[in-house]
């Protein structure tokens, strides 16, 4: 009795050990993870876990994945927030092949808000000039709807909202000191027709507010053409960099999908959003092996062909 309760100790430490040696293993999940939207950029950061080497973060909206990526920061910029949108934000720590657990945190992104303007005495009421419209167009390839027009002294605020008739609240606001074209521009419904309405603001008082309006007509949407400038590289870090363009003279892309190979077998695959992109990509690279990257583009109409691109590290 006494050998078979040395054997079952025996058993129970070994086993201990293992546990301990696979958590050591793996790296620590990020700590104090702050995820925030304040003038409408998205942001993500945090501190580094015990035995991190990298960090893969990724972007949520409605439960969808926006894009996942790769980085060595413990802060990045993820992308333009919407008024009033939640989004979804995590992060995990990375080493070699080791993952650590995800850490997740929300943020709605505040409405755009004009402020007050203070009541000035009567003989300082006097409006900087109404704004005059130059364009209002849906585009085609983006889908978008963009509002350009003239440009006033530089102490000027603009103040735009886009309304999607015949409903009564604005479905985008945008509110800047400079540049005459609306920065944020909400995606356009093909045969729906869009109010803008602008007044511009010297600080003190409010123009009269001025408004255009255009229907939306892209006509038949087509699958978009294959991504251009397709780079795969062995980075440093022995990690692979593939990056790629949205062919511009294509229709919109919703997304794309990725695939990795190395010596013809497939080890990666994914999709994101954008139409720039680049990621590093796990496994690491070994000297004297090909890799291939394909990458492909997607919108509401279909698929484009794959394009491909081949590097021996």
């Amino acid at each position: 009795m006494s050998r078979l309760i040395r054997m079952l100790l025996v058993l129970f430490l070994l086993a201990g050990l293992v546990i301990v040696a696979v958590a050591q293993d793996s790296p620590k999940k990020p700590k104090k993870v702050h995820f925030t939207c304040d003038n409408n950029e998205l942001r993500l950061a945090w501190k580094a876990g015990e035995g991190a080497k990298g960090f893969i973060y990724a972007l949520e909206q409605a439960g969808a994945q926006v894009f996942k990526k790769i980085t060595k920061a413990t802060e990045v910029w993820l992308a333009a927030g919407e008024p009033g949108v939640e989004y979804v934000a995590k992060v995990r720590s990375k080493r070699g092949d080791k993952r650590s657990k995800w850490v997740k945190r929300t943020v709605i992104c505040p409405s755009a808000q004009v402020a007050a303007v203070p009541t000035a005495a009567p003989t300082q009421e006097i409006p900087p000039p109404e704004p005059r419209f130059t364009r209002m167009e849906c585009s085609r390839i983006s889908r978008q709807i963009h509002v350009e027009w003239q440009l006033q002294p530089s102490n000027v605020l603009y103040h735009l909202e886009i309304y999607e008739l015949p409903n009564s609240l604005p479905i985008a606001t945008w509110t800047s000191h400079w540049g005459n074209m609306a920065g944020i521009t909400p995606a356009g419904n093909d045969g729906k027709t869009y109010r803008a309405l602008l007044t511009a603001s010297d600080g003190n008082v409010r123009s009269r507010a001025v408004s255009t309006e255009h229907t939306c007509d892209f006509g038949t949407l087509r699958a978009p053409k294959p991504p251009i400038d397709l780079s795969l590289s062995c980075g440093e870090n022995s990690e692979l960099i593939l990056s790629w363009r949205a062919n511009p003279s294509g229709d919109i892309v919703s997304s794309f999908n990725y695939k990795l190979y190395e010596n013809g077998r497939q080890f990666d695959n994914g999709s994101t959003a954008g139409a720039d992109n680049r990621g590093m990509f796990p496994p690491t690279w070994a000297s004297g092996r090909t890799y291939r990257g394909t990458v492909r583009a997607y919108n509401d109409a279909g698929y484009s062909d794959w394009a491909t691109v081949d590097r021996r590290c």
